[in-house]
């Protein structure tokens, strides 16, 4: 593989895939279909979400700065493998491509592998690590069991940035395990290994030799965002070192704050208890949308009063008349969810920069 590329970083780009590659992201292919393009409103909206996106667990191994763990009340545990199946059994008859994500290391799951089997057996994969515990046994389940896609979450460009924001992580660590799943993998087709960062005020010229980088130790593509410090909700926090760290790397933050209500059109989130939530910046289950261990997905994507509401809020910019808002917000208030409306604003718009941009 060519690793000479001379990338050009475009701060308008979010993407970058190494022009060497003889691999495909399965999940971006399958958002060019015109069905997940078109569902922008309550018109276009599918009976069923594109992606269902799970939470194996929210323990983790890393206190990340940016993370809104630190301020995170709800349970810690795993999901449950008689939920897993139940669920599987429907997102498979609707062909819902599944993206592991959460709050938490998904690899500290017990059952995390056998999950990524049983997951793979009828559905595609996206799953999101770390890498801290990418050892030869996960490496070798991935490529085996032609796991879609693996996102490994990088932090700013170099080690000072990435230990000083991803605290507890090895940048040395990190880059040796990839490296072990670059080998492991080989010339296999999968996984498509996706090593995605999310920057503050670092300089293009820094952000291109981190791409470079990136291509050399054999990755695919590398995903450029902007971190959201936003989503630490600051009243929360009561340490004040903590504070004073967070609103240091706050002052160097370059998100650009644009809502966008397509979400809610395409996306499921669920917990590792099964709740539902309206988005994964739901850390808190602010806005709890449904169960799985007592509904069926479909029966919360079409039925449910909040998120109904939530997705005429969402559109409430875009919307001629105020009936309708009222009527939502109305809906929210009878659901005990209504006063969570402001704190969850805070995060939910700081969402956008060219197509997506977010902590990994």
């Amino acid at each position: 593989m060519n690793t000479t590329t001379t990338v050009r970083y475009r701060p308008d780009q979010n993407n970058y895939p190494h022009p060497d590659t003889p691999r495909r992201n399965n999940m971006f292919h399958y958002y060019q279909q015109p069905g997940y393009r078109q569902a922008v409103d309550e018109e276009h909206r599918p009976d069923f979400p594109f992606v269902c996106t799970l939470e194996f667990t929210n323990h983790c191994n890393l206190k990340c700065a940016f993370c809104a763990r630190q301020v995170m009340s709800r349970p810690l545990g795993c999901l449950d493998e008689d939920l897993l199946c139940r669920m599987m059994d429907e997102f498979a008859e609707h062909g819902a491509f599944v993206k592991v994500n959460g709050y938490g290391e998904n690899l500290l799951h017990p059952q995390a592998l056998d999950f990524i089997r049983r997951i793979k057996r009828t559905n595609g994969l996206y799953f999101t690590t770390n890498g801290m515990l990418i050892d030869d046994q996960a490496a070798a389940c991935f490529v085996e069991s032609d796991l879609d896609v693996l996102q490994v979450s990088f932090q700013g460009v170099d080690r000072e940035s990435y230990e000083s924001q991803r605290i507890g992580g090895s940048y040395d660590r990190l880059l040796a395990n990839i490296d072990r799943l670059v080998g492991i993998r080989g010339d296999h087709p999968y996984p498509f290994i996706h090593l995605s960062t999310t920057i503050l005020d670092e300089t293009p010229e820094q952000i291109e030799a981190f791409i470079e980088s990136a291509f050399e130790h054999g990755v695919d593509c590398v995903g450029v965002g902007r971190t959201d410090y936003d989503r630490v909700i600051a009243e929360m926090i009561t340490e004040p070192k903590q504070k004073r760290r967070i609103d240091e790397f706050r002052s160097r933050q370059t998100l650009e704050k644009v809502p966008d209500h397509t979400y809610l059109y395409r996306y499921s989130d669920i917990n590792w208890n099964g709740v539902v939530v309206t988005s994964f910046f739901d850390f808190n289950e602010f806005m709890p949308v449904g169960d799985m261990k007592t509904q069926t997905m479909r029966e919360i994507w079409n039925h449910s009063p909040v998120l109904g509401a939530m997705r005429v809020l969402e559109r409430r910019g875009v919307l001629s008349g105020v009936q309708e808002v009222l009527e939502a917000l109305e809906t929210l208030r009878q659901a005990g969810s209504a006063h969570n409306l402001p704190v969850f604003d805070t995060f939910y718009h700081a969402w956008k920069l060219g197509e997506k941009s977010y902590n990994t």
